[in-house]
């Protein structure tokens, strides 16, 4: 565990640096992919040599307004932009050998949301406060729900009360893996499981102004191999599917990566759509789509925090001093 928690302890500094200069960087009408090239560059300066996919452990997540989670430009070239009167929630993740830290926060450009950021801020500080080896997921969710419930924002002339979002999860984390088969749920639920010693969590809550759960969009930025996708590689239908499947094997492992990695690293391999759903399409990589609140005109937040928990300390890795 030693090991684990060094290595953790490595990505956490690359991570807190980038985070401490992104307030500075970031600017009303710029577009997210530079959003997402600053972070990105900086994990791939920042990283030791040889490290899988360049320190990166997941692309950059930049998604805005009813966007809860999991959305990414999927090219170089998309104009989206980040306006004055948006919610932008920026999830990045540095691994060392696989050793991950997952860390988020929203940022907005007026202090009309502070409410819903800071019911998202405050479930995950007192979580991350009173958490401990013993305690359940469901002692977790009422503690979430009781604090976010409390909290109302006023929009447009309305006053709103703030939810969670009841289908985004907190989790575990092991090296290599960044859903590591625990789920930490923000409501109020029977979830029995307990936080056991030297558990990796990555402890994060996402708050809404809409109806309180998300639903998948119809398109994926993120892609991940499966657990038994070996047993599958007979099925392909392309030799070229074979040599994308090689590509993600050596540079992402078991690391979620997005189509712009695939560019970054394989510039020579151009049109690989057919060969990513062929891979999808025999259950070789699994996909991630976006996490849409479906109430269009909301808005919602997310903080987050990477931990170590164990009988004699806790550690939030992702902490900024």
């Amino acid at each position: 565990m030693d090991t684990i928690i060094s290595n953790t302890h490595k990505a956490a500094s690359i991570h807190k640096q980038i985070r401490k200069e992104l307030d500075d960087f970031i600017k009303p009408d710029m577009e997210l992919i530079n959003i997402c090239k600053f972070i990105e560059n900086k994990i791939r300066t920042l990283s030791e040599p040889n490290q899988i996919n360049n320190g990166i452990a997941f692309p950059t997540g930049v998604s805005l307004n009813n966007i809860a989670a999991h959305w990414t430009p999927i090219k170089q070239t998309d104009k989206t932009m980040v306006t004055t009167d948006d919610v932008l929630k920026i999830d990045f993740g540095v691994h060392h050998d696989g050793c991950i830290v997952d860390s988020a926060y929203t940022w907005t450009n007026t202090p009309k949301y502070d409410p819903l950021l800071n019911a998202s801020k405050e479930a995950v500080d007192t979580i991350i406060k009173n958490i401990g080896v013993g305690t359940t997921i469901s002692e977790i969710g009422e503690m979430s729900e009781e604090i976010i419930s409390s909290y109302e924002i006023e929009l447009d002339g309305k006053t709103i009360p703030i939810k969670p979002i009841d289908n985004l999860c907190g989790h575990s984390i092991k090296p290599w893996h960044i859903h590591a088969g625990k789920f930490i749920y923000p409501v109020k639920n029977l979830e029995t499981t307990k936080v056991e010693e030297d558990d990796i969590l990555a402890i994060e809550i996402f708050t809404t102004t809409g109806s309180g759960t998300t639903v998948l969009d119809n398109k994926s930025s993120h892609f991940m191999l499966t657990e038994h996708y070996q047993h599958h590689i007979n099925h392909l239908q392309y030799q070229k599917s074979k040599k994308l499947l090689s590509i993600i094997e050596n540079k992402f492992k078991t690391l979620p990566f997005t189509q712009r990695f695939l560019d970054f690293h394989q510039s020579d391999f151009k049109h690989y759509g057919t060969f990513l759903n062929d891979l999808f399409n025999n259950q070789i990589i699994t996909s991630y789509p976006a996490l849409i609140d479906p109430e269009p005109n909301c808005f919602t937040a997310q903080f987050e925090h990477t931990i170590y928990v164990s009988e004699t300390k806790k550690i939030n890795f992702s902490e900024i001093c």
